[in-house]
């Protein structure tokens, strides 16, 4: 069996040099396999050994698997669509939008995703191709100031400006607004920011969301009636201003009392399926496990040596895979809270690379 680094090689090519950044992955529906998008591809691994399986080439983006396991979808820059059972990969008759947010319907039958710097809704039937669209009643947006995710029925849009709505899907209509626009209290940079979402995730049925936001807090929502749940962590000390506390060799001492917390940032979250459980990977490189109801913090796992940027669990909610940028995927199991000894290695960013002199002609 080939190697993995002469795996799908463009033409002429030799090797490949590492696995590419890691962008997303989930379980299969099955979870005997981790599916992992990165810039050179999709990537499947064995669970419980590690190895590396497969390899769908592509470029990087979000990935969904529908409910009945046949079909993963890879979105982003170049959507691409493939059949599991005979690795096919499956062409759509209708043209497909860049977008970093789509998921299968519950039924399988639909691919659903936002576009058009998120203005619209598209809908794709899977069997026929077939393309329908709605508009959402809202002004347009850069998709690259939002932060959004999908459930069955209403997707979450985080704007930068703090403001947090869940829409109808169907409808295009707003369904209710979360969180009102936000005060500019954060200081990332010496610049003022809006406190807003980083990344949100649905829990599996589509009942609570959970935000994590630039000041460090965590907050689980009721879709239904709109009500904040939980607060799950605090809020960086309060400051809207650098100052400076000293001079140094005719310089400046520049400081800013949250400038300890800011690594806690948020970066990823993930709702086990009965939703009980939620974890949040942050920018100092844990990750946190909080339990949705009682809102405790029942685990904090630690080990990678980065930020910690993708978490999904196992479809029977007894793994936590974390991914991060120092290249490694770690496997936690739920109910010892440890580490297992199976890991993933090698989806490093690679950004840039020389020779070395000795040897060359």
């Amino acid at each position: 069996m080939e190697n993995y680094p002469q795996w799908n090689l463009p033409e002429q090519a030799k090797a490949r040099l590492g696995k590419g950044g890691a962008w997303s992955m989930q379980f299969t529906p099955d979870g005997t396999q981790l599916v992992l998008s990165s810039s050179t591809g999709v990537w499947f691994y064995d669970v419980k050994t590690g190895k590396e399986l497969s390899l769908f080439t592509g470029k990087r983006g979000t990935l969904a698997f529908s409910p009945d396991g046949r079909f993963l979808a890879n979105g982003g820059d170049q959507f691409q669509l493939w059949e599991i059972a005979t690795q096919r990969e499956v062409l759509l008759q209708s043209e497909f939008p860049d977008t970093n947010a789509l998921r299968f319907s519950n039924d399988s039958k639909t691919l659903v995703c936002l576009g058009d710097r998120g203005e619209k809704i598209y809908r794709y039937d899977v069997e026929t191709g077939n393309r329908t669209e709605i508009k959402l009643q809202k002004e347009s947006t850069d998709l690259h100031l939002t932060n959004i995710a999908l459930a069955e029925g209403k997707i979450a849009i985080g704007n930068r400006d703090g403001r947090l709505e869940l829409w109808d899907t169907y409808t295009g209509e707003k369904l209710t607004t979360l969180r009102e626009m936000g005060k500019k209290d954060i200081v990332i940079n010496y610049f003022n920011e809006t406190n807003h979402a980083i990344t949100l995730e649905f829990s599996p049925d589509g009942t609570r969301i959970a935000s994590g936001n630039l000041d460090t807090t965590i907050q689980i929502w009721d879709t239904t009636s709109g009500e904040e749940l939980h607060v799950l962590q605090k809020a960086m000390p309060d400051s809207n201003m650098w100052f400076v506390s000293g001079i140094e060799d005719g310089k400046e001492i520049v400081n800013n009392p949250m400038k300890e917390h800011r690594n806690e940032r948020p970066s990823a979250l993930a709702f086990s399926p009965d939703a009980s459980l939620l974890a949040c990977g942050s920018e100092d490189s844990t990750v946190k496990l909080w339990h949705t109801i009682t809102g405790e913090l029942i685990a904090t796992f630690t080990g990678h040596l980065s930020n910690v940027h993708q978490l999904t669990f196992s479809p029977d909610g007894n793994i936590l895979a974390s991914g991060s940028s120092d290249g490694t995927v770690r496997f936690w199991d739920i109910e010892t809270k440890q580490a297992q000894q199976t890991r993933i290695t090698g989806h490093m960013w690679i950004r840039t690379a020389s020779f070395l002199g000795m040897g060359l002609s």
